[in-house]
């Protein structure tokens, strides 16, 4: 009778269990519960704990940034915040010195305020986001080293609606981002499915909104020739190893610069071989 029940048992159990089973495709369909903002900074501080504690907190080589790139905002259809994002998200790439400026002098043509602008605010590349019904979308002047973004442009195809001023948003940002890549050397990525492929305004919306990792040497390979360079950023342990690293300032840097240089415990030996000598 034991067995009988263990038996009845493990069935009913074993019916349960697949009775359970979810196909894959059901399972691709469960929605990802995504972190909160505070959740994500919580997070991200936990994690930038956790390196600083084992590595040191990250360290910027002396004189590495070198000259700078302006973003220009002639307009107000889009808010001057969707302009920064767009440059964080690249700054994220790439460290460029980048300032983010609000002339307010919508009055001027297009092309005369991208040629101004280098000049203005004395900078070697300039992108300039303007409203203006008689300007193309994108503007790129490679050799003047100047870019124009027309924001009347790019809200081509949308409707009235909730979702209206994020989709136009994000097209913006978007297209800030690849006209600043356009201008600066990365025409085009090796990997498909980004921003930089695009062909048109609306093509925008069937891409996410990340840029591929090859636009980072593309940009900074280009710019060199322009005179700018990133920020050279490291953890303290990787300055104390290529030997730049400026004098630790607390007990977590400081045992990271005696383990560094310390000498050897057992240091390497050579024997002497008579045959090799003569």
């Amino acid at each position: 009778m034991r067995h009988l029940l263990s038996f009845a048992f493990l069935t009913t159990l074993a019916m349960v269990s697949i009775g359970a089973t979810r196909p894959i495709e059901e399972i691709m369909k469960t929605p990802v519960k995504e972190l909160t903002p505070e959740e994500h900074a919580i997070r991200s501080e936990h994690i930038k704990q956790v390196r600083a504690r084992i590595f040191g907190e990250n360290v910027v080589k002396p004189n590495s940034q070198q000259g700078k790139i302006v973003i220009v905002n002639e307009q107000s259809k889009l808010p001057n915040a969707e302009i920064e994002a767009a440059v964080a998200a690249i700054y994220k790439c790439a460290k460029f010195n980048f300032e983010v400026v609000s002339a307010g002098d919508e009055a001027k043509r297009p092309m005369d305020r991208a040629a101004s602008a280098l000049g203005d605010f004395k900078a070697q590349v300039a992108v300039v986001v303007v409203d203006d019904p008689e300007t193309p979308a994108v503007l790129v002047a490679p050799e003047n080293q100047w870019a124009i973004v027309n924001v009347s442009k790019i809200d081509k195809g949308l409707q009235p609606g909730p979702l209206y001023a994020r989709l136009f948003a994000a097209r913006c940002r978007k297209e800030i981002i690849r006209t600043f890549s356009l201008l600066c050397g990365g025409g085009a990525s090796q990997f498909a499915g980004n921003m930089m492929g695009t062909s048109s305004i609306e093509e925008l919306d069937s891409v996410q909104e990340f840029i591929p990792i090859d636009m980072e040497r593309r940009w900074t390979d280009y710019l060199a020739g322009h005179g700018v360079k990133p920020a050279y950023i490291r953890t303290y342990q990787q300055a104390c190893k290529e030997g730049w690293a400026p004098t630790p300032t607390n007990d977590t840097q400081r045992a990271i610069w005696n383990k560094v240089h310390a000498i050897p415990d057992r240091p390497i030996t050579i024997e002497f071989d008579p045959k090799k000598d003569k």
